[in-house]
């Protein structure tokens, strides 16, 4: 009887320290994807997020500005011949 009582504690035991694995590496995961002021995955992801937008937004004011100066180009290559845009 003590050795099958021994053996359930001994099962018990590993189970509990398992779970207290886990529950350290849940933690450490969710404090990864959770906004932290500036560290964590998630602040990282907002901020790279914030710069392909300005990327973008920059991208976008470059190709209009692009438009234009191909419009130019084109008016001054055929002085006769209106650009795409009407002008």
């Amino acid at each position: 009887m003590v050795a099958v009582v021994t053996a359930v504690g001994l099962v018990l035991s590993g189970v509990l320290v398992e779970l207290i694995r886990a529950r350290k590496r849940q933690d450490k995961v969710v404090a990864e994807v959770t906004p932290n002021g500036g560290g964590s995955m998630r602040d990282i992801a907002a901020r790279i997020e914030t710069q392909v937008d300005r990327i973008r937004d920059t991208q976008v004011a470059q190709g209009e500005r692009l438009a234009k100066v191909e419009a130019k180009v084109e008016n001054w290559s055929h002085p006769g011949r209106r650009s795409n845009d009407g002008r």
